[in-house]
């Protein structure tokens, strides 16, 4: 079991990270180092490791960024991000193909890249008023480009 202890010992970046634990580590470190930034580092990890798990929550741990490791979680069916601080998705999500279920609430988000509202399986977007304006706009931009 990879444990955030282990990344720390076993992750000395020289170079850019290129492994799914060193890409976690190297935004683990970013910023101000908190608790709350290491328990979603310890969710992901676990979620990666437990092959049968759909769901990651990573909400109410006022997060700023993310991890751009969501190309490593091609299984993810819901991703809860509620309550944090989020201003933007790391590129990856456009790998995030079964990807049903995504809570975005709470978050000072103004946009979404077209790679999220295009996502195949998107079911349940939850996201708040002042992104759905944001977003409808950009939605009506992308129909009469068509």
């Amino acid at each position: 079991m990879v444990t955030i202890n282990s990344v720390k010992q076993a992750v000395l970046i020289t170079t850019p990270p290129s492994t799914f634990e060193e890409k976690l580590w190297a935004w683990g470190v970013q910023g101000d180092s908190n608790e709350l930034r290491e328990d979603a580092m310890e969710k992901i990890l676990a979620f990666k490791e437990n092959g049968n798990e759909l769901k990651l929550d990573l909400s109410r741990l006022y997060l700023t960024s993310l991890p751009d490791i969501f190309d490593e979680l091609p299984g993810l069916v819901e991703l809860q991000l509620g309550d944090n601080q989020l201003t933007s998705l790391p590129p990856s999500f456009s790998e995030l193909k079964e990807l049903e279920h995504l809570y975005l609430q709470q978050n000072p988000i103004t946009s979404l890249p077209d790679s999220v509202v295009t996502l195949p399986k998107l079911e349940t977007l939850l996201i708040d008023y002042e992104l759905q304006a944001s977003l409808a706009a950009q939605v009506s931009a992308q129909s009469s480009e068509l």
